[in-house]
């Protein structure tokens, strides 16, 4: 039993192996073309800082981003959709 649990939980993490890892500790979106530093990131390893200051309005640039390590953080962003 232990053995097949460990088995699924190798194959969970290895199973998106083709997906794009970004591995800054820190990225800071503060205008909508900061986003094109993620777009090709299917995963966030480190922490994400969106500090909009209503500069940005909406994330959907986010939509390829399957996971994030670290914290996500939105400051100052009153206008996203």
């Amino acid at each position: 039993m232990l053995r097949n649990f460990l088995f699924l939980i190798l194959f969970l993490n290895f199973s998106g192996i083709d997906s794009q890892m970004c591995n800054d500790s820190r990225y800071y979106i503060n205008k909508i073309d900061d986003f094109d530093n993620i777009k090709d990131c299917d995963v966030i390893n480190g922490n994400l800082f969106i500090n909009g200051e209503n500069k940005i309005d909406s994330i959907a640039e986010l939509d390829n981003i399957n996971r994030i390590t670290g914290h996500l953080v939105i400051l100052d962003s009153h206008i996203i959709n």
